[in-house]
């Protein structure tokens, strides 16, 4: 048995929306500073910075993963083309189907709309759902101990309602207005099935539902 790497060369245009993605991923760090669970890269809250990263890491290597794999489609889906002019089967292996993140996005829509959808399942879904739900936006504020030790603790106002950094909440809501106006870029497995249509693809995965590209419109299968 033989194997050959297939390479597949960035265009400018996915290495300009990888770099976006990046620069918005290192603006988080800045907004954990701000918030002062950290200072001078240093934990002052240690219980709520390692929430806060286990979260943002796990959230970063699965969004990473989704968008090279998405991003190297195209290579994929014109060698899988040569190997069917040469009456060839070709057999594809993709680590994850983003059932999950698809069936996040159909709880927040009717199931009579199934039948023509205009949803946008790609892995910007990812880094969108952390900065609504999951991005540092409280306030903490430093002070000391009895031992002179520096420690950061949540602000509650009067009504013991959590303060929220407004300079956390600004960096959050450019960050969703910049990455919202960046091309998508559909799931590896979307993009193949779209590409030969679900009839002439044999998928075996573990996933209940898919989207199909049928009659023009975005369906729920």
């Amino acid at each position: 048995m033989t194997v050959d790497m297939l390479e597949h060369e960035l265009t400018d245009e996915q290495t300009g929306i990888y770099d976006s993605y990046s620069e918005a991923y290192a603006v988080i760090h800045t907004a954990m500073e701000a918030s002062n669970m950290t200072q001078d890269g240093k934990a002052l809250n240690t219980n709520s910075r390692s929430a806060a990263i286990s979260t943002f890491e796990g959230n970063k290597q699965r969004f990473f993963n989704h968008l090279l794999t998405s991003m190297k489609c195209p290579s994929l889906i014109r060698s899988i083309e040569h190997d069917l002019e040469r009456d060839h089967a070709p057999v594809i292996q993709i680590v994850s189907t983003s059932e999950a993140l698809l069936n996040r996005r159909l709880e927040q829509i009717p199931s009579d709309e199934w039948n023509d959808l205009g949803i946008d399942i790609t892995p910007r879904e990812y880094v969108m759902d952390y900065l609504s739900h999951a991005f540092p936006v409280q306030l903490f504020e430093v002070y000391e101990d009895k031992k002179g030790i520096t420690h950061s603790r949540s602000v509650y106002d009067s009504d013991d309602k959590p303060v929220l950094n407004q300079e956390a909440v600004a960096m959050r809501d450019a960050l969703i207005e910049q990455l919202a106006c960046l091309p998508a870029v559909p799931a590896a497995l979307d993009q193949i099935i779209h590409h030969f249509s679900h009839e002439a693809i044999a998928e075996v995965t573990g996933r209940g539902t898919r989207l199909i590209l049928e009659d023009g419109a975005l369906k729920v299968q």
